[in-house]
């Protein structure tokens, strides 16, 4: 018998992002808070709904950044997931 596999897709469009947040216990509220953005909107372009603005990338960078974090490029944490 022939075994099946189904591979599973990652449901989180951008994990280095969510990643650096984890290392620095940040939530996507308190980044949005951080850059000046809706609560609501930051939420719609984690999933995908609406799309980040340079401005929006920038300011997450700076963000995170004067926060601890490390300094990464803007590609890194705005990576797609496959």
């Amino acid at each position: 018998m022939e075994e099946i596999t189904k591979e599973k897709k990652s449901n989180v469009l951008f994990p280095n992002l969510l990643a650096e947040l984890a290392r620095l216990n940040m939530s996507k509220s308190e980044l949005a808070n951080e850059i000046g953005m809706a609560v609501s909107s930051i939420y719609g372009k984690f999933n995908g709904a609406t799309d980040w603005t340079l401005e929006d990338m920038d300011a997450i960078k700076r963000a995170l950044e004067a926060h601890g974090g490390q300094e990464t490029s803007l590609d890194y944490l705005f990576r797609r997931a496959l």
